[in-house]
């Protein structure tokens, strides 16, 4: 009787600790489940990233130091400003030397940034517009060129030359002079010239499918004879038919243009 009593003490003491350690063990899991849920609620905070610079031209490439050169613009004799509200373009400036290196600066409708771009005046076309100066006696005149009605909403062009230490400004949006109209003509001329290049360029980086509007944009600009010098286009014109980004419609017409332009130059 004594023996059991004491196997059953002995019994009753291994069941206590086993109980014991049991309720330990789960006590020390749930401290260390708690610590782990703590862990994986915390956020991480990451340090606040420097904001990128975005170019204000993002589908084109940056400009290069040979480009940017060509934008250092020395004696800058001739100025033309066209202004038309509400136009696409806007506002039109060309600048450049007597040797015809100069710029276009231009701003389009509903985008915020003003575009520039280099120009080359062909000597061609400079020596025509000497010639102009010479014949209207610019610089020694006094001739208003505007004609008594304002037709401002064609839009206002603004000529300014300067040749040694004479220098002169005229301005106007109509005249019933043809030599004032023809060196007003030359400049707008050049306009389209070059930011059709522009626009073109755009297109052919970036939305290849517009490229056969444009180049009917081209076709019309030239059957009106409004592009400066169409022979200073050719080479730029036979790099965008060898591109076989431009759909075959778009570079099928630029050959037609081409040929058009070439047989002009033989005459």
């Amino acid at each position: 009787m004594k023996r059991s009593a004491i196997w059953l003490a002995v019994f009753c003491v291994v069941i206590a600790l086993c109980a014991g350690t049991a309720f330990s063990q789960r006590k020390t899991n749930r401290r260390t489940s708690k610590k782990n849920e703590t862990a994986k609620a915390a956020p991480t905070k990451t340090p606040p990233q420097p904001a990128k610079k975005r170019n204000s031209r993002p589908d084109l490439p940056e400009e290069s130091a040979e480009t940017d050169a060509a934008l250092q613009i020395t004696d800058p004799h001739f100025i033309y400003e066209f202004t038309r509200p509400n136009f696409v373009y806007s506002n039109v400036k060309i600048v450049h030397n007597d040797a015809g290196k100069g710029t276009i600066t231009f701003e389009k409708k509903d985008i915020e940034e003003t575009f520039t771009d280099p120009l080359r005046v062909s000597q061609r076309t400079l020596a025509r517009i000497n010639e102009l100066l010479d014949e209207l006696d610019f610089f020694n005149s006094t001739e208003d060129y505007q004609y008594e009605k304002d037709y401002s909403h064609l839009g206002t062009a603004r000529l300014t030359f300067i040749r040694g230490e004479q220098e002169r400004t005229a301005e106007y949006n109509w005249t019933t002079n043809k030599v004032a109209r023809e060196l007003a003509d030359i400049y707008r001329n050049l306009s389209n010239q070059y930011i059709w290049k522009f626009e073109m360029t755009v297109s052919r980086e970036n939305q290849p499918l517009q490229s056969p509007n444009l180049i009917n944009a081209l076709d019309s600009y030239l059957h009106r004879k409004e592009i400066a010098d169409p022979e200073q286009m050719l080479p730029f014109l036979k790099e965008l038919y060898n591109d076989d980004r431009l759909p075959l419609m778009s570079r099928n017409h630029l050959d037609r243009l081409i040929k058009q332009i070439e047989k002009t130059k033989e005459k």
